[in-house]
C-alpha cells in the first residue's frame, strides 16, 4: 500500500488542475477497480483522501446540488467546501471540472496515461 494522496494535484499556470498517478497510484487504481470500489468517484475520493483530509482538495459530483456547478454530473474538486447543518454544500475557493466525463473514463485515463485535467471553472 502507498502512502496517501494516491493522486497528486498541481495548479497549472492556466489556472486548470493537473491530477497525475504515479505507478504505484496506478497499481492501486487497478486494485480498486478489481475490488469493490467500482465507480469513478469512489476512486478519486478515495485518492485525494490525504488531501481532503487536512482541509483541501475536495473532490464532490456536481449533481451534489451545489449551484455554482450547474447541470451537470460531472466530477468536481473544490479547494476547500463547507457543509452547513441543514447538508447544504459551499465551495471555498477555486473549483475544477472534468469536463470530458461524457466521452472518457478519468479513472481509465489516470490509469493508462498517468495524469488527467480538471478544467477551472
Amino acid at each position: 500500500m502507498i502512502t496517501q494522496p494516491y493522486f497528486i494535484a498541481t495548479i497549472t499556470a492556466n489556472g486548470n488542475l493537473l491530477v497525475t498517478a504515479d505507478s504505484e497510484a496506478r497499481d492501486w487504481i487497478e486494485e480498486q477497480q478489481d475490488s469493490s470500489h467500482t465507480s469513478e468517484s469512489s476512486i478519486l475520493w478515495d485518492g485525494f483522501e490525504g488531501y481532503w483530509n487536512n482541509g483541501k482538495f475536495r473532490p464532490f459530483g456536481a449533481g451534489c446540488g451545489n449551484p455554482a456547478v450547474g447541470i451537470s454530473d460531472a466530477l468536481c474538486i473544490a479547494e476547500a467546501i463547507d457543509m452547513d447543518d441543514e447538508g447544504r454544500y459551499t465551495i471555498n475557493g477555486r473549483f475544477w471540472a472534468f469536463t470530458d466525463y461524457e466521452s472518457t473514463s478519468l479513472i481509465d485515463e489516470l490509469k493508462t496515461k498517468g495524469f488527467v485535467i480538471f478544467h477551472a471553472t
